[in-house]
């Protein structure tokens, strides 16, 4: 008995300090139809975020247009929310990130970064910028990375 409250307290503390990750790709209808996204500007979040957001989905070929914080994710064919936290422990790093890719008002694509319970883990102290592209490219999928690719070999 001993032994197993020790191993349930140790896989507890493992399970306190876990970063997460989820991102379900857009449908691949979707994306074949995708050539710009309106963004939903967050003013909650640093001003650094959004350039580097509307970067990570250019190099994937999608223009960006802003909208006001008031606009609605049916304003557009195809919309996105973001959200984004810092938090402070020896430095300040991006501890929660939220994308949300919208068509036509509906949910259609989604990735989230979450470190907030990775106290201890030192793998929370990432490059905001990278992870941010590799959110964006999760989301996107391969497909569409190919995709620009190709369409920027034939164009040299």
């Amino acid at each position: 008995m001993k032994k197993f409250i020790i191993l349930s307290c140790a896989l507890f503390l493992l399970q306190a300090c876990s970063i997460k990750q989820s991102i379900s790709k857009l449908p691949e209808s979707s994306m074949e139809k995708m050539d710009e996204i309106c963004i939903i500007e967050n003013p909650k979040v640093k001003k650094s975020f959004l350039p580097v957001y509307t970067d990570a989905l250019k190099k994937n070929g999608i223009s960006t247009k802003t909208l006001a914080p008031s606009s609605n994710t049916a304003d557009c064919d195809f919309t996105s929310t973001y959200t984004a936290l810092w938090s402070w422990d020896l430095v300040i790093y991006m501890s929660y990130a939220e994308l949300n890719i919208y068509e036509k008002g509906g949910l259609a694509g989604n990735a989230v970064y979450d470190s907030r319970s990775g106290s201890a883990n030192m793998g929370k102290f990432i490059d905001a910028d990278n992870k941010v592209n590799e959110l964006v490219d999760g989301m996107l999928g391969e497909k569409r990375n190919v995709e620009k690719q190709q369409t920027n070999i034939t164009r040299k």
